[in-house]
């Protein structure tokens, strides 16, 4: 079995850590002009903070991967000022 790590930054961290009843979230790489290919689902994928932090402080299971436009990240993801 293969684990992907995936960088993320400690304020949307700190976003998601404050939702206790979310049982899914999206995950996205900068540029984001290409398929995820790296997991098949089911595999797992961990959350690491940038450095100075470098700890892995979440993690789940890759349920799919998809290419869509940044205009089409959900209303949420924007409030959280994550919207990129």
């Amino acid at each position: 079995m293969r684990a992907f790590v995936a960088v993320t930054d400690k304020d949307w961290y700190q976003f998601l850590a404050g939702r206790p009843d979310l049982d899914e979230v999206n995950f996205w790489q900068p540029g984001g002009n290409r398929v995820f290919r790296t997991l098949n689902p089911g595999e797992p994928l961990l959350f690491k903070l940038h450095y100075p932090d470098n700890a892995i402080v979440g993690g789940g299971f890759l349920a799919h991967a998809s290419l869509i436009e940044a205009s089409s990240r959900p209303a949420r993801i924007r409030r959280a000022g994550r919207g990129r």
